[in-house]
């Protein structure tokens, strides 16, 4: 019974884990679709840039291609917003699917999600797998359970002793002339089972001991998989963490540079290449960024579930 009960705290973790990671999911894509939206705004006021040049520059061909460039650009912009609003839908019906409620019903996310920086015991976390994981105590009960049954089949194996009391209620009959008329009867009873099939109970007792030790090897694997997982969990937390400050330093670094160049740009100073390469930068560093944290969160939510944690 112990057994199965960690199987259930297991499919609970499983369902917490999984209810977090989807969440995440989703804070990314609604983020990236926020981010190509106010980066869709900025290529139009490029666009009226160009447009102002076009008609007041003698180059007009020039000008008109980079117009066209611009165009071709925001069509592709759009085109990525509509997938992402797709994707948007199938982790909204997923998340759903896992509190059991109808697909399309709201789910609520944050306007900026807070980086799980917190100072993570790494031994500490690996310690608490060893100890607490459901299916390593899965396997120790279910160990436990076939050594008893070894046992029980010992048992049965020997010859059984039974002792114990027969007791009859005699009714009294007008008939009888005997001195035990009317009186109960007590008789001690004693019995003796031999155990005739005894190669039955040498095969259930062989098959238990073999139950038993295949637990024992089927541990020691479930254990080197979880630290196979820990140490995976723990590669993609501290290079998430790497990422979040790298991504932060260049979005703004390239937010900047933007900036400067728009207004260059609308003093005919920078070349249109120049400003799309840079907003371009701009986009996809802050879009990494947004991928490193909801990365970093979810290392945090897999430690967890390693841990059998469910606290959020």
């Amino acid at each position: 019974a112990m057994a199965k009960f960690e199987l259930f705290r297991d499919a609970r973790l499983q369902v917490l884990y999984d209810v977090r990671r989807t969440w995440y999911d989703l804070y990314k894509v609604r983020k990236n679709i926020s981010i190509s939206e106010k980066s869709l705004e900025n290529l139009k006021v490029i666009e009226q840039l160009t447009l102002i040049k076009y008609k007041t520059s003698a180059a007009g061909n020039s000008d008109l291609t980079d117009l066209y460039g611009i165009q071709i650009e925001a069509g592709e912009l759009q085109n990525s917003i509509a997938l992402l609003r797709n994707q948007e839908q199938t982790i909204v019906a997923g998340f759903n699917s896992h509190l059991n409620r109808v697909p399309l019903t709201a789910v609520f996310t944050y306007g900026e999600l807070l980086a799980d920086t917190s100072d993570l015991d790494f031994s500490a976390i690996s310690d608490s797998i060893q100890r607490g994981n459901p299916m390593l105590n899965m396997l120790d009960y279910e160990k436990e359970a076939y050594q008893a049954r070894e046992k029980m089949v010992r048992g049965m194996g020997y010859p059984m002793i039974g002792l114990g009391v027969n007791y009859s209620i005699i009714n009294g009959s007008n008939m009888s002339a005997s001195s035990m008329n009317g009186k109960d009867m007590i008789m001690p009873m004693i019995s003796i089972t031999l155990p005739v099939y005894r190669k039955k109970y040498t095969a259930m007792r062989e098959e238990a001991s073999l139950l038993s030790n295949a637990s024992s090897m089927n541990y020691q694997t479930v254990s080197n998989s979880l630290h196979t997982e820990y140490f995976m969990a723990v590669q993609l937390y501290q290079d998430a963490l790497r990422r979040v400050k790298l991504y932060e330093d260049q979005y703004s670094l390239a937010s900047k540079s933007l900036e400067i160049m728009l207004k260059s740009f609308s003093a005919s100073g920078a070349a249109l290449t120049d400003v799309l390469r840079v907003r371009q930068q701009t986009l996809d560093y802050e879009i990494k960024q947004v991928e490193a944290i909801t990365d970093l969160n979810t290392a945090a939510a897999w430690l967890n579930r390693l841990m059998a944690s469910s606290e959020f």
